[in-house]
């Protein structure tokens, strides 16, 4: 800093005193390097989401194939049992889900979507892994518990038809989230725009998600074990979720 104030001129007349304007060179050295330690901080992350978008485009086919039976589970509870009982539209439901991990926490992390204040502190590689730990966790512990809780009242199918159902609305969230921030980011919207319109997405994708999971449940005819479900085996990690970017 001390080079860069003392190369500054102390008068036009010695600016000017070889007959050419004398600058200091530092600052170029300076945003040069600001550019380069930002690329070597995103250099890990353009190479996985090359790799993540390289085999997306591989399940392109499989995803326009599913296309018309996500739209049936958004409007019908039945129809995610449908998807559950054809064995090749779950079996490449299943691939697509686990496809689009990789993007959607790649997308998470750059608009810090789980955004408690202490990621700030880390670079975005950090951040990216931080991310996915916590889906892992999430998704591990919504796992267990539906391990721990299946109800005796509901077929063996349909309940298996209710934990995948997870797997069919992570399908519409990413494919939805992603396309939203591709469209704002070419209308050149701010970062935190984008961010709030993601988030205003989840919160539909979800309210949606727990209507066709209390329909499927609703043909047990039993709401008490459907509520205790709910509460159990969805508000408990989601609740989790939220309150750790709230608190931490």
């Amino acid at each position: 800093m001390n080079s860069f104030l003392a190369a500054i001129p102390s008068s036009i007349d010695e600016a000017f005193k070889t007959g050419e304007l004398l600058l200091p060179t530092e600052s170029a050295d300076v945003s040069s390097s600001i550019i380069s330690r930002q690329w070597d901080e995103y250099t890990l992350l353009c190479i996985i989401g090359f790799v993540a978008l390289v085999i997306s485009i591989t399940a392109l086919q499989r995803i326009v194939n599913l296309i018309p039976s996500l739209v049936g589970c958004v409007w019908s509870g039945k129809e995610c049992v449908n998807l559950e009982n054809s064995a090749k539209l779950s079996g490449d439901r299943d691939q697509i889900t686990f496809v689009l991990i990789i993007p959607f926490c790649l997308l998470a992390s750059f608009y810090g979507l789980w955004g408690p204040r202490f990621i700030g502190l880390f670079n975005p590689t950090v951040c990216f892994l931080i991310t996915c730990a916590v889906a892992l966790l999430y998704v591990g512990m919504k796992v267990l518990l539906s391990f721990m809780l299946q109800p005796r009242s509901l077929r063996p199918k349909d309940y298996q038809a209710v934990n995948h159902c997870f797997r069919t609305f992570f399908i519409i969230l990413t494919i939805i989230a992603l396309a939203t921030a591709g469209v704002m980011a070419l209308l050149g919207s701010e970062k935190s725009d984008v961010k709030n319109v993601i988030l205003w997405e989840c919160a539909v994708v979800y309210v949606l998600y727990l209507l066709r999971k209390t329909q499927i449940f609703a043909s047990s005819g039993n709401l008490f074990s459907t509520f205790l479900y709910l509460c159990a085996l969805e508000f408990l990690p989601t609740g989790l979720l939220v309150a750790s970017a709230m608190i931490f």
